[in-house]
C-alpha cells in the first residue's frame, strides 16, 4: 500500500579515524623544549599577539589608551611550505604532502567539479587507509590538478582528532572538504537472466565527498557535496534543524499509515459506509504527503553525517 520512509542515517565512519604524531628527527633542541602542545610542530608562521604596556597617566590630562592589537585572520594556526609530523594507517609512513608552486585558489564551481571527479572518497576506510591518508591523497590530487590545497588536522575535546582538506576560494572564502570513504561497500543485488545465469550488477556506494564545518568550540559537522547551499556554520545549523523536522514528519507519516492500514483492515478494503467511507480521501491525502516528503528527503540527500565531537585545535598546511 504504502512504503515506510526510513531514515537512513550513515554514521560517520570518521569518528574512528586518528592521525599519529610522527617523531620529528630533525628538529633542534629549541623546538624540543617547547611544551606539549607545540611538540613536534613546526614553529607558527603567524606573528604572536605583542604585550601591551600601560602608558603613564599625565598629570591634569587623560591618557591616551594603547591601540588595540588586530584580531582578524583564521582561528586556527596554518604552516606554509612544511610537511605536517602525522603519519596515516601504516605508522611508519608520514604524510607526504606534494605542493604545486603553479597551484591557484580556485572558484567554487571549479573547486566542487575537481571533487566531483576525484576518487579519493571511493576509497575504503580501515587498517591500511584512515583519514590522514585520504586527506592525504585529495591535497596530493587538487595540487596536481593546478589547485591550491591544505592538509588540515583536527583535535576534538574528547576522544582521537581527525583529518581533512581546506581550500581558500576566490569567491566562496575558506572551504572544508572531508572526503573519508566508508568501511563497508555495498553488497552485489543479484538476479536470474532468462537464460538461467545469475547477474549480480555491482552497486554504486554511497558519496562520500562532504563539504566540513569547522568552528572551535562547537561540534565538527558535515553535509554531502550535492546538497551544499552554504558554507557558513550557520548554513550547517540550518541545515540540521531541516533534517530534524523532516525526521519528525516521517514518524508522523508512518503513524498516519499504521492508522489507515488498521482501518483499511477493518473495513475490509472496502470504502462503504460510516468511518470506511474515509479510506479513498485518506488514501489520497497519504500519496501526496508521501510525495513531499519525498522532495523534502532529495532537497536534504540520501545521507545525514553524524557530528564527530566538539572541535578544541585546528592546524591547517598549505
Amino acid at each position: 500500500m504504502f512504503r515506510f520512509l526510513i531514515i537512513v542515517i550513515l554514521l560517520a565512519v570518521l569518528a574512528g579515524c586518528a592521525y599519529a604524531i610522527v617523531g620529528n628527527e630533525l628538529k633542534d633542541e629549541e623546538s624540543a623544549s617547547q611544551n606539549i602542545a607545540s611538540e613536534s610542530v613546526p614553529s607558527q608562521t603567524s606573528k604572536p599577539t605583542p604585550t601591551l604596556t600601560a602608558t603613564p597617566t599625565m598629570p591634569l590630562e587623560a591618557s591616551t589608551p594603547e591601540p588595540t592589537p588586530s584580531t582578524d585572520g583564521p582561528p586556527y594556526q596554518e604552516f606554509f611550505g612544511e610537511q605536517p609530523p602525522y603519519s596515516g594507517a601504516v605508522g611508519w609512513s608520514p604524510v607526504a604532502l606534494v605542493n604545486n608552486e603553479d597551484a591557484t585558489n580556485p572558484t567554487w564551481s571549479r573547486l566542487r567539479a575537481f571533487i566531483e571527479r576525484d576518487d579519493t572518497d571511493k576509497g575504503i576506510y580501515g587498517s591500511l587507509k584512515e583519514c590522514a591518508d585520504f586527506a592525504e591523497e585529495l591535497h596530493n590530487n587538487a595540487e596536481a590538478a593546478g589547485i591550491r590545497a591544505a592538509f588540515v588536522t583536527l583535535d576534538f575535546e574528547e576522544g582521537e582528532g581527525h583529518a581533512l582538506n581546506a581550500f581558500d576560494t576566490v569567491d566562496k572564502g575558506v572551504v572544508f572538504i572531508d572526503c573519508t570513504g566508508g568501511r563497508l561497500t555495498l553488497p552485489p543485488i543479484c538476479y536470474a537472466l532468462p537464460s538461467g545465469e545469475i547477474s549480480c550488477p555491482e552497486q554504486d556506494g554511497p558519496n562520500y565527498d562532504k563539504v566540513a564545518y569547522v568552528e572551535i568550540g562547537k561540534e565538527y559537522g558535515m553535509i554531502s557535496l550535492e546538497v551544499v547551499q552554504g558554507f557558513s556554520y550557520e548554513s550547517y545549523q540550518q541545515y540540521e534543524t531541516e533534517w530534524d523536522a523532516y525526521q519528525a514528519a516521517v514518524d508522523e507519516f508512518n503513524a498516519d499509515i499504521r492508522a489507515y492500514e488498521d482501518l483499511h483492515d477493518r473495513c475490509g478494503g472496502y470504502a462503504s459506509v460510516g468511518e470506511c467511507q474515509r479510506l479513498l480521501s485518506w488514501y489520497d491525502e497519504l500519496e501526496l504527503w508521501e510525495t513531499e516528503l519525498e522532495g523534502q528527503r532529495t532537497e536534504l540527500g540520501e545521507s545525514r553525517w553524524e557530528p564527530m565531537g566538539v572541535v578544541e585545535k585546528v592546524e591547517v598546511w598549505w
